[in-house]
């Protein structure tokens, strides 16, 4: 990961950009259609980047059904647990 002169970081593969543009999703729990959305290859410094522009990257649909699903997993689970408690 190394910085560009378009004041981007600069990420040297498809694959660390996109484990990049899910990690932002997940730390700071972007909405789907807000945060950075896709990554593109800079012409300037050969690396990619992330960008809010759309369309959305396939991946982050893929992650937000899963998340969606463990989302309703960890409710259950609580449910339970608090259930358990009187």
């Amino acid at each position: 990961m190394r910085n560009c002169s378009t004041k981007k970081i600069g990420y040297s593969s498809e694959n660390s950009a996109i484990s990049a543009l899910l990690e932002a999703h997940q730390k700071s729990n972007f909405n789907t259609n807000s945060g950075p959305q896709n990554i593109y290859k800079c012409s300037i410094c050969e690396q990619y980047h992330l960008t809010s522009r759309k369309p959305s990257h396939p991946v982050l649909k893929q992650n937000a059904t899963s998340m969606s699903e463990r989302t309703q997993n960890d409710i259950q689970r609580w449910s339970n647990k608090f259930k358990n408690i009187k």
